[in-house]
């Protein structure tokens, strides 16, 4: 007795069938399956074990009938199936039936072992039934395989990323409309795909010999063919060559080695392309340096000293003087005055500017300078004091000094000075005095200027001599 079904419990029996005195199945509907198979040993259940819907080919049974077979035949509402004690076939309107919905008790078997089959829309006669369980050769065959746009070749082809596709049919055409395939190639996949329409695409076939096996599948008949095989020969790309291969192998231990050579090379150039861009910017800031110090150290027009730095260069030979020669202002020696500085300006020259315009009065200053740097010697300081006014400062015993001053100021009058405004004679009024060790800087300045005011009022042109407070005068040349 059983207590429930297997399957539910809203299953409801509909038809009950014996294939042998252990094998009772039983039909219905309202549940996962419509097929039950209950084993029986005497009075004693062996097994209860439903059948699978895909063998049968529907959830539901309308009728079960046992022929003198002993092969069982099951009726659904969407084929007949069939069951010889080994395997299951299913059939359909493709073998042959009227309608795939059967009717209850719609089955049954004629005196010569044929079966008769009823459905909603009439009678089919199954003469041969066993032909069913027949094996058919499905005889798969390669109808087209293209590499590309191109029949493969059956020698081996250069390397391509070219696409490989395949048509695939069968020669059974009996069983045509309800043959399937299955495919897999060597090596890419690793189970079986299946082809519902005998169409096959790969991407891409790897380099290499490769095997593609191919089934022809038909559920119905519970058939599955013998594998047919397509060899594809594709030659190796070169970087697969055999010699590249070889020498990776060999260049695998050498390769760090080169590029740390290498990169070591590069460093190394880098570095002293770096050095030397190093050294240029060095350069051309310690030029730029350099042009800066002169700017700051001399008359952009003159080219001579600029005051600061005649001031300067003035106090360090002063101060120079003083430490070699410890002599003070009461000494009575003749050398006890050891430098004469100079203050001179160009007579009239506002009267030039004036007349000429300043453009005429620059090249006279321009001229006046490049006189003084030419004819000046060794520690002789000459400088632009400010405007017109010019600063000399000569070492040396006094007398000495002074004719020295004098020379350098004959040099600016007694040549005329040729401009765009014709030739132009110039005087210039000149006041100078005596320094010695110890002597203020300042002081002396204030020497020279009183001595210069004083040329200009005795008439200009004319050089005034300030010696330890006793005045002097005299004309260059």
């Amino acid at each position: 007795m059983l207590a429930s079904w297997p399957s539910g419990p809203n299953f409801w029996v509909v038809s009950m069938a014996f294939t042998s005195e252990n094998d009772l199945w039983i039909g219905g509907a309202g549940a996962r399956t419509g097929l039950i198979h209950i084993r029986l040993s005497g009075n004693r259940i062996v097994s209860i074990e439903p059948v699978s819907s895909d063998k049968i080919g529907s959830e539901m049974v309308f009728t079960l009938f046992c022929d003198s077979r002993h092969w069982l035949w099951v009726g659904s509402e969407s084929m007949l199936a069939g069951y010889n004690g080994k395997e299951w076939v299913r059939i359909d309107k493709d073998d042959g039936l009227v309608s795939t919905d059967i009717s209850a008790r719609g089955i049954t078997e004629d005196r010569d072992g044929s079966l008769w089959v009823g459905s909603n829309r009439g009678a089919t006669h199954l003469r041969h039934p066993e032909h069913y369980f027949q094996y058919q050769d499905l005889k798969p065959v390669f109808v087209r395989v293209m590499l590309g746009d191109k029949p493969l070749p059956e020698k081996a082809v250069p390397f391509t990323h070219e696409s490989l596709s395949v048509k695939l049919g069968t020669l059974n055409t009996e069983l045509s409309a309800t043959t399937q395939f299955r495919y897999r190639m060597e090596g890419v996949d690793s189970q079986w795909i299946g082809s519902s329409t005998g169409e096959i695409r790969y991407n891409y076939v790897p380099a290499g010999h490769s095997r593609l096996f191919v089934e022809a599948v038909n559920d119905k008949r519970n058939l599955i063919s013998a594998p047919i095989v397509l060899d594809i020969r594709m030659q190796r790309p070169w970087w697969q060559a055999w010699p590249l291969i070889v020498l990776y192998v060999v260049a695998i231990p050498v390769l760090p080695y080169t590029l740390n050579r290498l990169r070591f090379r590069y460093l190394m150039k880098r570095q002293r392309v770096l050095e030397t861009l190093v050294d240029e910017r060095t350069r051309e800031m310690q030029a730029a340096q350099k042009a800066l110090e002169q700017q700051a150290r001399q008359d952009g027009l003159t080219r001579l000293m600029n005051r600061r730095t005649a001031e300067a260069s003035a106090r360090r030979l002063m101060e120079t003087m003083a430490s070699r020669n410890g002599k003070e202002r009461s000494a009575t020696g003749p050398d006890a005055a050891m430098a004469a500085l100079a203050l001179f300006d160009i007579d009239y020259f506002k009267s030039i500017n004036d007349s000429f315009g300043h453009t005429i009065g620059d090249e006279i200053l321009v001229e006046i300078g490049a006189r003084l740097l030419r004819e000046k010697k060794g520690t002789e300081i000459v400088g632009r004091y400010g405007g017109e006014e010019f600063l000399i400062l000569v070492a040396g015993p006094f007398p000495d000094a002074v004719a020295r001053i004098s020379e350098l100021l004959a040099t600016l009058s007694g040549v005329a000075f040729e401009t765009r405004a014709g030739t132009m004679p110039i005087g210039c009024s000149a006041g100078i005095t005596d320094t010695w060790p110890g002597d203020v800087w300042s002081d002396a300045i204030e020497r020279a200027d009183k001595a210069l005011y004083e040329a200009k009022l005795g008439g200009r042109g004319r050089i005034v001599v300030s010696e330890s407070g006793r005045d002097d005068e005299g004309c260059p040349g």
